[in-house]
């Protein structure tokens, strides 16, 4: 099996903390790992915004023409 690094999983999400609109912390991996780092940051960072998004690869512009 080969996993490309870089790409996430169907399944991943995406938590990031937000410090007004610059995100200061990311990190992209599975349900339940994103969800425990998403409530250590809750803590750490309680008075900034933490999201949990499902992690998307963004397709480029080009590749729909190619």
């Amino acid at each position: 099996m080969t996993k490309l690094v870089g790409v996430p999983l169907p399944t991943d999400r995406h938590v990031r903390v937000w410090f007004g609109s610059h995100v200061i912390a990311a990190f992209v991996g599975p349900p339940a790992d994103a969800a425990k780092y998403a409530a250590g940051m809750q803590r750490r960072f309680a008075g900034l915004r933490v999201t949990n998004k499902p992690a998307t690869v963004a397709a480029e512009s080009n590749a729909a023409n190619s």
